[in-house]
């Protein structure tokens, strides 16, 4: 998994530059996941739970959730669907 390809790379005479790239395609999906975690009241509930359960801190439960759903939008992009969910 490229979890560092950079979100929008920039060229500089046809050749990147990791420095200038900004943030990765990881941390960007994980910001897109952890804006929909946060407005999802559902969602939120049970993470408290967990957290009154495991005293895991909420916002590194939500980091942690927003990078697993990155993860998995990164692999899909990068695989594409081998087997088809109807949802």
């Amino acid at each position: 998994m490229k979890e560092q390809e950079p979100a929008f790379p920039i060229s500089q005479n046809h050749t990147f530059q990791p420095e200038l790239n900004g943030m990765s395609k990881l941390f960007y999906a994980a910001c897109a996941a952890m804006q929909g975690i946060m407005s999802n009241q559902e969602y939120l509930i049970n993470i408290n739970k967990f957290h009154k359960e495991t005293k895991i801190d909420v916002a590194v439960l939500v980091a942690k959730a927003s990078f697993e759903i990155a993860q998995a939008i990164i692999k899909e992009e990068q695989t594409g669907s081998k087997n088809e969910i109807h949802l």
